[in-house]
């Protein structure tokens, strides 16, 4: 009998920390393993020569006459269709527990990346406020442009969508999971990003049956 996600947390926050350890080692070997393997391309930050031309757009957009609305649609489309922009480092433990219970299909309407430092509007808007210079821009929006999957209900639910109201599994955003699709949205196969699901869960489930 499958032990589920669901029936082993409760309301206990803080479940998560004492699987970290494991969990971060898993991401480590895959990432190593990726690595060695000239057949796969890992995702990264984008190099000195792209961060300066989205520089550059930022610089254009900051001083041009657009209304402040038009200004944060043009730079969503300036950081947009990257691999690393909306990086997932890490999904909830509700959310990865609803993959488990879907066999690690991935499920529409259940599931949303969220930018849990801050929305990403509140970003765009520091930049269009004061013009920054370049360390201090590309830090700004590099930090907050991290992301965790959760479940809709949660995203929708902001005053609990707080690091310290959930239990983050961590990824590993340089294995090259769960990237931005061509248009909305993020990546996912049962292949790819389901069978790595599936091996965070183990470890979990590993480590409780060990406890037992």
């Amino acid at each position: 009998m499958t032990v589920m996600l669901k029936d082993i947390r409760g309301s206990n926050l803080g479940f998560i920390n004492k699987h970290i350890v494991d969990l971060k080692s898993l991401n480590e070997k895959i990432y190593n393993s990726k690595k060695s393997d000239n057949r796969v391309t890992l995702n990264s930050e984008p190099d000195e020569s792209k961060k300066k031309e989205i520089y550059k757009l930022y610089e254009y957009i900051f001083k041009s006459s657009f209304d402040a609305k038009k200004k944060e649609v043009l730079l969503t489309i300036a950081f947009g269709n990257e691999k690393w922009s909306w990086r997932v480092v890490g999904i909830s433990y509700q959310a990865l527990s609803e993959f488990q219970q879907n066999g690690f299909k991935y499920k529409t309407r259940t599931f949303n990346r969220d930018h849990f430092y801050q929305p990403r509007i509140v970003t765009f808007r520091k930049m269009l406020k004061e013009f920054m210079p370049y360390e201090k821009w590309w830090k700004w929006f590099w930090k907050n442009d991290e992301t965790i999957i959760v479940t809709i209900k949660q995203h929708n639910n902001n005053k609990n969508l707080l690091v310290e109201n959930l239990d983050i599994i961590p990824i590993d955003w340089r294995l090259g999971y769960f990237t931005c699709n061509p248009v909305v949205g993020f990546s996912y196969t049962k292949i790819r990003e389901g069978e790595y699901l599936r091996n965070l869960t183990q470890i979990i489930l590993n480590n409780v049956d060990s406890d037992s």
